[in-house]
């Protein structure tokens, strides 16, 4: 049999789901379930333990009252499922961490659409000092960006020519590209894929070079140097809430300023600065 169904984690939350002992399918299931879809820190007491995606973390006894049974009978079903090349179990001290095989067998990672030959032309995006026009004009959240400077004449042709859905042309693109475009901006790109790839390995490859020119624009129109990005890139996604929105250059444009707000208190907190593996290039 194949294909997907599609079972969202909302199910465990119906009261038929926990009204009895769980036999070996709904136990199975329920593993599933509680696997982490991205990386994170799980803490028991003290001791931190990282869960990547695809692992759960459970004490033998808390699965057992989960799921209505004893500690023989989840103990002797966990190397049922080992047997069977279902799961892998690392047993501590303070907790069971159960590795599910083939992790990325579970999960729905959508298509990359076809691209046609006019979709082979870029678009340039949205000037962040363009920001409040953007918006009124509805070309905020298609990441439209106008170029710095820009006559009104020109917004106009950059509004007209969008609005029709049309490409920019290759002399346009090429000008942005000129001002935008640095190694610097390319590496901090590289940078925030992979932190996202950390979180979700099945995160899919972007367009890099629209990346490079996003992150360039908040370089050069912006002023934010490439030291303060790279610890906005490391903190949005090593934290919990942050994680989960920024996703693009784009993201980290629209909601720089209170994630510096949430950096600075933090900084402050600790006393030093946030930590990043990025390192300028020499």
């Amino acid at each position: 049999m194949n294909g997907f169904l599609k079972l969202p984690r909302e199910v465990t939350n119906i009261y038929f789901w926990m009204s009895s002992p769980f036999d070996r399918v709904r136990a199975w299931l329920d593993l599933l379930m509680l696997a982490s879809f991205r990386r994170r820190t799980v803490k028991f007491g003290k001791t931190e333990i990282t869960v990547e995606p695809g692992e759960l973390a459970y004490p033998i006894g808390t699965l057992a009252k989960r799921w209505q049974r004893s500690r023989c009978f989840v103990y002797s079903l966990l190397r049922e499922f080992v047997k069977m090349g279902l799961i892998k179990v690392n047993s501590g001290t303070c907790t069971t961490v159960i590795r599910i095989t083939d992790w990325e067998k579970y999960q729905y990672v959508p298509e990359k659409p076809r691209q046609g030959k006019d979709a082979k032309m870029r678009r340039v995006f949205r000037h962040p000092q363009e920001e409040t026009d953007s918006l009124k004009n509805g070309l905020f959240s298609q990441g439209i960006f106008l170029p710095a400077g820009a006559s009104d004449e020109g917004r106009d042709r950059f509004l007209i020519r969008s609005k029709a859905k049309k490409s920019v042309t290759t002399e346009e693109y090429i000008n942005y590209k000129k001002k935008y475009a640095s190694a610097e901006a390319s590496s901090l790109a590289s940078f925030l894929f992979s932190e996202l790839r950390k979180n979700n390995p099945y995160f899919e490859q972007p367009d890099m070079e629209k990346w490079g020119l996003q992150i360039g624009s908040m370089i050069v129109d912006d002023r934010i140097s490439s030291d303060v990005l790279s610890r906005l890139i490391g903190f949005s996604q090593r934290s919990q809430g942050w994680s989960r929105l920024i996703v693009s250059p784009y993201k980290l444009k629209v909601h720089f300023h209170k994630i510096l707000l949430d950096m600075n208190a933090e900084e402050k907190k600790n006393n030093k600065l946030v930590p990043t593996s990025w390192r300028p290039l020499s």
